[in-house]
């Protein structure tokens, strides 16, 4: 998310005819995008080091209110913590992706990324003839100043990088309705994914990530179909390793507690 300048007050735009809706799949794919170029053994990327032509800062703000920012993190967090074991996947959130080489201004900053088959590792920016991939999987959160560009400019654009699934959602419900939709690439256009209601929520299956995703209020969750369990939010998994550790200190404490002359005795006698 890069905030543009706002624009006067407009009524949402209607989303594009979509295609024909597909069936939710059983085994996501591992990539949707198509490659740039073979993944195979190449020089270590540059954009680790920060290059003066594609700066890693274009000086705007990451967020500009506290929803979207919360959407963000989380999100990131808990895909980050999703394939934290997984070396080629690599989990981006607002960093600079340049995307024609020799020309910085063409540029996005996807506010959540997925990408398989590259390498998890720091970035100064995401440079596609470098990496030689456009992501698999782009969120953008909706803001006042953003939510125009995100449904035209953005959308047009990422398509034409092959961005398998791009995922829009309104934390505030002003924007969008319903506030949380996905999309999913097809014959070089975006076609919405389907949705079901359980328990009276709206849930839309990721093929590209195996998730089903949902609008919880001002939140996005992600959940694992095979276990039926949410992925944690920073919070969240803070909280359990608290209990885990509360846990550990109680299991350490208990032999020492059961040998103690004082329990031994009163265990044994039954008396007062």
């Amino acid at each position: 998310m890069r905030p543009q300048p706002a624009q006067p007050s407009e009524a949402p735009l209607p989303a594009r005819p979509a295609a024909a809706p597909l069936s939710p799949a059983t085994s996501p794919p591992r990539s949707v995008a198509a490659p740039l170029a073979p993944v195979g053994l190449r020089p270590a990327p540059t954009s680790q080091v920060e290059d003066p032509l594609y700066p890693s800062s274009d000086g705007q703000p990451m967020a500009e209110n506290t929803w979207q920012f919360e959407v963000m993190v989380d999100s990131a967090a808990a895909l980050r913590s999703r394939y934290r074991r997984n070396p080629d996947v690599f989990v981006g959130g607002d960093l600079l992706m340049y995307y024609e080489r020799g020309d910085p201004t063409r540029r996005v900053a996807p506010d959540v990324f997925v990408i398989f088959g590259v390498p998890d590792h720091h970035r100064m920016s995401y440079r596609l003839w470098e990496e030689g991939k456009a992501p698999d999987f782009a969120l953008e959160v909706a803001s006042e100043s953003t939510w125009r560009e995100d449904v035209g400019r953005k959308r047009d654009l990422y398509a034409k990088l092959g961005i398998g699934e791009y995922w829009l959602f309104d934390p505030q419900g002003e924007f969008f309705d319903p506030p949380l939709r996905g999309l999913v690439l097809q014959n070089g256009e975006y076609g919405e994914l389907p949705g079901r209601m359980e328990n009276g929520v709206r849930v839309l299956r990721s093929r590209v990530l195996g998730l089903d995703l949902r609008a919880e209020g001002s939140a996005l969750r992600f959940r694992d179909p095979v276990t039926g369990e949410d992925l944690r939010t920073l919070e969240e998994a803070e909280a359990r390793v608290r209990v885990l550790e509360a846990q550990l200190a109680a299991a350490h404490r208990a032999p020492a507690d059961a040998s103690a002359p004082g329990n031994i005795q009163d265990a044994g006698s039954g008396e007062d």
